[in-house]
């Protein structure tokens, strides 16, 4: 191979980044480059390229740090998770339950250590505002103060 060309031939194909592995299993083929991709890999059939992108795509999960060393929830994980795992978020980009986020990377990280599994309501009980970005919070209503108030009557 002088020109390098038969090489090109032999390498493994590159794996696609989380996100877009995550975009293509909630836009399914009509995502740009789904096809592309499973060609790339040797598959050209759609349901077996959906197969070959869920397993890269749990796999490139399992390579994210779920909690840092403050026991807050990364972004990281948070930005990837798909499909029915995905949290839902305000208009202003926040989250709308951290305790939803903080059961599904609890059990996330629960079943990577091999711990048994608990219930989603025992994750959820036990979640706080501090395991989540402080960005990705709502603001908070002010609570009013009316223990100095009159009552009108």
């Amino acid at each position: 191979a002088v020109n390098g060309a038969e090489s090109e031939q032999w390498e493994t194909p590159r794996r696609a980044d989380i996100f877009d592995l995550k975009l293509w299993r909630e836009e399914g083929p009509s995502g740009f480059g789904f096809m592309e991709y499973g060609k790339e890999h040797g598959e050209t059939d759609v349901d077996r390229t959906a197969a070959l992108i869920d397993q890269h795509y749990f796999e490139a999960l399992n390579q994210i740090t779920i909690f840092d060393k403050n026991n807050v929830i990364t972004e990281e994980f948070i930005d990837a998770l798909s499909g029915d795992a995905a949290p839902n978020h305000n208009t202003d980009g926040t989250l709308q339950s951290f305790r939803y986020v903080y059961w599904v990377a609890r059990y996330s990280q629960d079943e990577r250590d091999g711990i048994p599994a608990r219930t989603r309501e025992e994750y959820m009980d036990e979640a706080k505002p501090e395991h989540i970005p402080a960005h990705l919070l709502p603001d908070r209503e002010p609570e009013q103060d009316f223990s100095n108030e009159t009552i009108p009557y």
